[in-house]
């Protein structure tokens, strides 16, 4: 009976985010985890950036924004928040906060994480960051290896103060840094909403953008950043074609602010 009671108890939770107007893989996992918490009954609330073009709560969740600043590269989208240790005590303790959800493990996070030890709160951080793609925009000759390094050992040190870990794919859990086999994890894909994203008629499609049905097509859909190595696709279909003449690379480019699509 009392497992029970504890698996019904309702949680408050802050989720610590600090892009969370940015459009990635990591900010829609941290609002689906928020909003699929949220419909469960608990309470959320969001640990965010202060930025020129967006403030108050996401997506009707109560949001706290903190100063920032802009992380080059980024199209001028992706803020970094910087919170004092006690700035996070207050709001942990004034929200009544039973665990601290990790996304983002910067700045931010690092008040948020020594807050929460220091009031005895449980601790969640979500591997979402590779540390050798933090440093792609560093010329090598500038220490890029170096710096992911470092990084990397950082990653270590913060997920070794988790009680949990989260990793959306066993991909994501071998690249990120080795934990003692203690420590607890879940893999827990970011998956597909499946109201929105559901087998249809592709005729439309092919007709509005003229492509014809008898082709193969390679689609990429994403963010054009370094890390996603699109240079990688567009070597690798060329290397195709010359056996496969009927395949067609399709390339739909996700602008931060907008969707684009063009043919390649």
């Amino acid at each position: 009976m009392e497992n029970a009671a504890a698996a019904d108890r309702k949680l408050n939770i802050a989720m610590v985010c600090d892009p969370i107007d940015y459009k990635a893989g990591s900010i829609v996992s941290t609002l689906r985890f928020s909003e699929r918490l949220v419909s469960r009954g608990n309470k959320v609330i969001l640990i965010a950036a202060k930025t020129p073009y967006a403030s108050g709560d996401v997506n009707g969740i109560k949001t706290y924004r903190f100063r920032s600043i802009l992380i080059p590269k980024t199209e001028g989208k992706f803020y970094l928040a910087f919170p004092t240790i006690a700035d996070a005590k207050k709001i942990l303790a004034e929200e009544k906060i039973d665990i601290l959800h990790i996304i983002i493990p910067f700045g931010c996070s690092f008040s948020f994480m020594k807050a929460a030890k220091a009031l005895g709160i449980k601790i969640v951080m979500h591997s979402h960051t590779q540390a050798e793609n933090v440093f792609l925009h560093v010329p090598k000759f500038l220490g890029r290896e170096e710096l992911s390094n470092i990084f990397s050992d950082y990653l270590s040190w913060m997920y070794k103060n988790a009680d949990a870990l989260v990793y959306p794919t066993e991909f994501a859990r071998e690249k990120s840094p080795k934990m003692d086999a203690s420590m607890k994890y879940e893999i827990i894909s970011n998956g597909v909403d499946d109201s929105i994203f559901k087998p249809m008629d592709p005729a439309p499609f092919f007709k509005e953008y003229r492509l014809s049905p008898d082709m193969k097509y390679v689609l990429f859909v994403g963010r054009l950043h370094p890390e996603k190595s699109i240079d990688t696709l567009i070597r690798a279909v060329s290397e195709i074609t010359k056996e496969r003449p009927d395949v067609c690379t399709l390339i739909i480019a996700m602008a931060i602010s907008e969707a684009s699509s063009k043919r390649s």
